[in-house]
């Protein structure tokens, strides 16, 4: 009864006083809808790979390779027998997986068109160890034939519609130029967006090079483990670190084991999801700035409460004078600051779905919500109480603190105490949003920095085309491509970027007793790479036309130092045994925005990435002119491209934290 008289008032005052019920529900509502978009992001980052029934128990293999002088480089990949290894001398390992990702995209063929799609050829165990529902065909026997095929829901849509797709014929190539026929045998439900493996489609293993499968230095494969729920992985890690040396007597590799839930957040490693990795430092911190961003707005319902003082205490003077006691005045206090935290709760819920679809493209994440989700109900209903609990404590000790039958007569004491307090609130919001301001200025200026820090190499208004379907007609098209004044330059090269150190690999040169394992970017390019990207020739030459420079090598100034030889132009320096003559010297470049400069060797090695320099204004224009001699050249091939300002796009601030 108490409880419905309280209620009554509440909605009475809120009607009697619309303006200052609207600041106050505006106020809370923006508040909590920031804070729940940021909520929504962490939540969607903390429940990565989850969604699989093992989750727990599923981990991935990683390999190590060290140099001699502490360097080392953690890859995804190793040999083929490794899977079976670990089940049959193991026995913690239940099961195993080999994953060969088409890292460029596998090409499909539906008759006479053809599509570029992510796929991998996996064992049948992948459907063992990992949760992947089947919309159509029976996942234990989808690889019975070894020329299937089973794609997503998806890929299914696009290719067949509402028809059934199941007995349908399509060619694919992963590698090469072969294609192999295939029969579509199962359709799987779309990867969630917070999955770390999302494929469009997936082959039996079985169709790999036989050749590669016997050989412990051939790392091409992922390997995934199931573990027994009661196992130890650091016990694991134990068993597995010595491996290489016990197998391949290679002391130089190690192995451990990475949880797959941990692959997200706490990884950089290159492996299918690649482009949306996260950071658990940057977690930390926006959960932070989102209880800064409530506070702000508790204290400001806070002290817009208290600022109706005068027409509050009467009406508290009022209860206390007819016997309200004031547990029950208490009651009231939280009553409306929880029914103001439901009504802007609900406020907030329809501002976030307002929201968003830009909030998910601004993020590159497609983030839903079912409201009647447990989790999210218990949540919710945590965040009002608390919110409520936080805003009604301080308006309740400060208005009953006053005199009622003072205030009743009209006697209204201004005490120090109470405008301390509400001056206090005001400085503690204007802490919290300077904070907030400083968090955003460091952020800007770090994105700036790292937006105008000089790689060494230019990264604009480069094209990047992978030219392997043209086969040996890349010189007739890179002479097309010359031909329009809008392309300044073409090579063939690696890119010059690198999420991690070079790789490890055999070195020594004259002069030097013994052959070292050095962590060295490897580069192959041809005449044309330093024009096009800009990097600057310190001293010697660079690759040319008019040389056979298949055995020459040019290498940074990092290596020149790390040799420390000098006058170390025409020294032979040996490669896996191989000798190279040392011709040219260029200036240090980064790899990447976070890394330092790393020692690099360019080789005279031809390779199908090819790098477009163009003109600044003319980006857009030369893409269409560049396209159209490809579809010239090559008609059945779908026409990709991306450029180098792209791959260096910002898409982990977390890099900064």
């Amino acid at each position: 009864m108490v409880f419905i008289f309280e209620l009554k008032i509440i909605i009475r005052n809120i009607l009697r006083n619309k303006f200052f019920s609207a600041i106050n529900l505006l106020g809370l509502s923006l508040g909590l809808a920031a804070a729940i978009l940021i909520m929504l992001w962490v939540w969607d980052e903390l429940s990565f790979d989850r969604f699989h029934d093992n989750a727990d128990n599923i981990f991935l293999l990683i390999n190590k390779n060290s140099d001699d002088q502490g360097n080392s480089m953690d890859f995804v990949e190793s040999p083929a027998q490794m899977a079976d290894y670990l089940v049959n001398n193991i026995p913690e390992i239940k099961k195993a997986v080999r994953i060969e990702y088409f890292y460029k995209g596998g090409l499909i063929q539906k008759e006479n068109e053809f599509f570029n799609e992510k796929g991998a050829s996996a064992d049948i165990s992948f459907f063992e160890i990992f949760t992947i529902p089947f919309v159509q065909g029976n996942k234990n026997n989808v690889f019975e034939n070894p020329e299937s095929i089973v794609i997503s829901e998806n890929m299914a849509n696009r290719y067949y519609g509402e028809k059934n797709p199941i007995g349908e014929i399509l060619k694919i190539k992963g590698y090469g130029d072969i294609y192999k026929t295939v029969t579509v045998t199962g359709v799987y439900k779309n990867f969630p967006g917070n999955s770390s493996i999302n494929l469009d489609f997936i082959i039996p293993f079985s169709v790999e090079e036989k050749s590669y499968l016997d050989n412990w230095v051939v790392f091409s494969y992922a390997t995934f483990i199931l573990l027994d729920k009661n196992s130890d992985y650091n016990q694991i890690n134990e068993k597995i670190s010595s491996i290489y040396k016990d197998v391949a007597n290679d002391g130089h590799y190690t192995s451990y084991l990475l949880p797959l839930v941990n692959l997200h957040l706490y990884s950089s490693l290159p492996f299918f999801n690649n482009e949306s990795q996260g950071n658990v430092r940057l977690i930390s911190i926006l959960v932070f700035i989102a209880i800064l961003i409530l506070l702000i707005a508790c204290i400001n319902y806070m002290n817009l409460i208290t600022a109706r003082s005068v027409k509050k205490v009467k009406e508290v003077s009022i209860k206390r004078i007819l016997g309200i006691s004031r547990k029950k005045i208490l009651v009231g206090f939280l009553t409306e600051a929880i029914l103001f935290s439901l009504i802007s709760f609900q406020l907030a819920i329809i501002l976030v779905e307002v929201i968003r679809p830009y909030f998910n493209n601004i993020t590159g994440k497609n983030i839903s919500i079912n409201y009647f989700e447990p989790q999210l109900l218990i949540g919710a209903i945590i965040i009002i109480v608390l919110l409520g609990l936080i805003s009604a404590i301080y308006p309740y000790l400060y208005i009953t603190s006053k005199n009622s039958v003072s205030h009743l007569k009209g006697k209204i004491n201004h005490d120090n105490r109470g405008n301390f307090a509400r001056k206090f609130l005001v400085i503690i919001q204007f802490i919290i949003s300077i904070i907030l301001i400083i968090f955003t200025s460091i952020i800007l200026k770090q994105v700036n920095y790292i937006y105008s820090k000089d790689l060494g190499f230019d990264k604009e208004n480069i094209i990047i085309l992978n030219l392997s379907d043209l086969g040996n007609k890349v010189p007739i098209f890179k002479t097309k491509l010359l031909k329009t004044t809008n392309i300044i330059s073409v090579t063939n090269g690696r890119l010059p970027l690198r999420s991690g150190g070079g790789w490890p690999d055999i070195w020594s040169w004259e002069g030097k007793e013994s052959e070292s394992r050095l962590a060295v970017n490897r580069i192959n390019s041809d005449a044309d790479y330093l024009n096009t990207i800009d990097i600057k020739l310190k001293k010697g030459r660079f690759f040319s036309e008019e040389y056979n420079d298949s055995a020459s090598i040019v290498i940074n100034e990092k290596f020149a130092e790390l040799i420390g030889v000098e006058d170390i132009l025409r020294k032979k320096i040996y490669f896996r045994e191989k000798p190279y003559q040392i011709i040219g010297i260029t200036d240090n470049f980064y790899s990447n925005y976070f890394s330092e400069i790393q020692a690099t060797a360019f080789f005279n090695v031809s390779t199908n990435l090819t790098l477009i320099k163009v003109k600044n204004d003319k980006l857009e224009e030369t893409i269409d002119y560049i396209k159209s001699e490809f579809r010239k050249m090559v008609a059945d091939r779908p026409f990709k491209y991306t450029t180098i300002k792209h791959r260096f796009r910002f898409t982990r601030i977390c890099a900064l934290c």
